[in-house]
């Protein structure tokens, strides 16, 4: 659930937008210290999503993920090679494009330091009663 393109300038107004569909692949990354999973989904998240929760049917916090990115995987489905007669050659490929978003295990966002909190968000998240 989030705000993606949800400005309505000459409407004066935000629209809330939000996106059901299936975790399609969960793997941890080392990308952060701790190691979380990082969840495919079956649905391109579009700008602005970031940050929204990814929730799961019966998920706490620490198992709910964040919706950070997308991404996108191409395979090569058609390649034609043409040998003009001058010699030159022409190589015409198409691929086969999929969309995914991304999302991360939410717990391991908790020790992470944000500036824009001043320490980490679970420091934040407990002066504020909210963990």
């Amino acid at each position: 659930v989030g705000f993606p393109y949800a400005l309505e300038r000459d409407l004066k107004s935000l629209s809330l937008r939000a996106f059901r569909g299936h975790v399609v692949a969960a793997a941890s990354t080392a990308d952060l210290p701790a190691k979380p999973r990082v969840y495919e989904l079956q649905f391109q998240c579009p700008r602005g999503l970031s940050g929204a929760p990814l929730v799961f049917e019966s998920s706490c916090l620490l198992n709910a993920g964040v919706i950070v990115a997308n991404a996108t995987t191409q395979m090569l489905v058609l390649s034609d090679k043409e040998i003009l007669a001058d010699g030159s050659t022409t190589i015409g490929e198409r691929y086969e494009m999929l969309h995914l978003g991304i999302a991360v295990q939410a717990g391991a966002l908790l020790p992470l330091h944000f500036d824009l909190l001043g320490g980490t968000l679970v420091e934040h998240l407990c002066a504020h009663g909210l963990l």
